[in-house]
């Protein structure tokens, strides 16, 4: 237990230590190289640039093509300020949909009005999550093993999640419940009710998530209580580095609980939002020869 708990102090350091870099990355505003150029009688003109010296400014612009402007013709210039909304200060797209989640959990981040996604995970298990506003979103889906397999109604689940963005990009906070029902059993349900914290960009970022578990016959049951801490750290262009680490603390003691760690890699496609996911989970139980259980999920970008 001691060696899990250190594991997440390290964690929880690494946050600390990341929030400066995160929050210079969440800076998505550029400069290019296109300038307005007031003359001296008065007329402006726009146009990128291509050279300057002391004696004359070459631009070439969109209406009266490459133009060679005097010095002193030139009253004065001003460098147009551009944001670059798809893109994060190291010029990588920014993964609206893949950064509302980690592995399976939620991060704080929300999906923009209009966006959308389906995942399906391990062949049986899919969802397709919305964005009703830019701060709510909906994700609901279901497993087609029970269905496939056993003849029987499919597990199915809808997750409603708010999220409140911190000011310039630098992390969010969000609240949601995930709710899963069984109509083989009645249409029993059970979940819980989660409160998440992200801190960073939304390419690169930590997460720290808890909540309370509730049931239709019990209602609400703090006897478990989970802590996940997840992180998604672009390598590339084409690559992330994914991880999701759930501690559940059970309320005669820390000696009770226990951890599921997991590492993987996040693929890029082309697509914005498209996605091939793979890693491995691992609980801190002894698991004998087996280093870990294998996670494969697909995300496709819709909107």
């Amino acid at each position: 237990m001691k060696k899990l708990i250190y594991f997440f102090v390290v964690i929880a350091v690494c946050i600390t230590s990341n929030m400066n870099a995160q929050s210079e990355e969440s800076d998505t505003v550029k400069y290019n190289r296109t300038v307005d150029i007031t003359l001296t009688d008065g007329s402006v003109i726009r146009g990128e640039l291509i050279s300057s010296n002391d004696d004359v400014w070459i631009i070439e612009s969109p209406t009266l093509g490459r133009l060679n402007i005097e010095i002193e013709r030139i009253k004065k210039t001003e460098l147009i300020r551009q944001t670059e909304k798809d893109k994060d200060i190291k010029g990588v797209t920014i993964d609206y949909h893949n950064s509302t989640h980690h592995i399976v959990g939620q991060s704080a981040y929300n999906l923009k009005k209009g966006q959308s996604y389906y995942e399906n995970i391990y062949v049986f298990w899919n969802t397709y999550t919305t964005g009703i506003t830019d701060n709510f979103s909906i994700s609901m889906g279901g497993e087609i093993a029970s269905l496939l397999f056993a003849s029987n109604l499919p597990v199915l689940y809808i997750a409603p999640k708010y999220s409140m963005p911190f000011k310039n990009n630098t992390g969010a906070f969000a609240v949601g419940a995930t709710i899963f029902t069984a109509p083989e059993a009645n249409f029993n349900s059970f979940g819980f009710i989660t409160g998440t914290v992200t801190i960073g960009h939304r390419n690169n970022n930590f997460s720290l998530s808890s909540g309370i578990g509730w049931s239709s016959n019990d209602g609400f049951d703090n006897s478990i209580v989970p802590i996940s801490i997840s992180t998604m750290q672009r390598l590339g262009p084409k690559l992330s580095f994914i991880s999701e680490n759930w501690i559940i603390f059970e309320s005669s003691g820390f000696d009770d609980s226990i951890a599921l760690l997991s590492a993987g890699l996040r693929i890029h496609f082309k697509k914005p939002g498209s996605a091939f996911n793979v890693g491995l989970w691992r609980p801190t139980e002894d698991t004998g020869n087996i280093i870990g259980i294998p996670y494969v999920s697909v995300t496709i970008a819709i909107n």
